[in-house]
């Protein structure tokens, strides 16, 4: 479990940067057609979710309560529904979605079996 954490939680600062990269790049592309100021498109603060919500999933290696877990698919989550709702003028948010949902359910997953897991422990 530690295994897939680590994973999760180090594509997840992968795809922040990527995304961050994405959003001042597409930003710049729209402000040069309408030759207006550069303005951070809704991208950046996606990038910024998937980051902490990457951080969460690293921080919970340590941490022997699922909190840090369900906070991290709670991020997963609404970055999930808030690229969905606020497509791009290029729609690759969808790719987003499905990344952010996919490990929405990956640790949430890990939450529930760590909840049973704990359980037959104390049993």
């Amino acid at each position: 479990m530690k295994n897939i954490k680590l994973v999760i939680g180090l594509t997840s600062f992968i795809f922040c940067v990527l995304i961050c990269v994405q959003s001042c790049l597409i930003s710049l592309y729209i402000s040069n057609i309408n030759n207006t100021n550069f303005i951070f498109s809704f991208d950046f603060y996606l990038g910024i979710d998937i980051l902490l919500a990457g951080l969460l999933v690293l921080l919970s290696i340590f941490d022997k309560y699922s909190f840090l877990l369900l906070a991290a698919s709670i991020l997963y989550l609404l970055g999930g529904i808030y690229s969905l709702i606020n497509k791009g003028p290029f729609n690759n948010q969808i790719i987003w979605a499905i990344i952010y949902f996919i490990y929405f359910m990956i640790i949430t997953f890990l939450t529930i079996n760590k909840t049973k897991f704990s359980d037959k422990i104390k049993d």
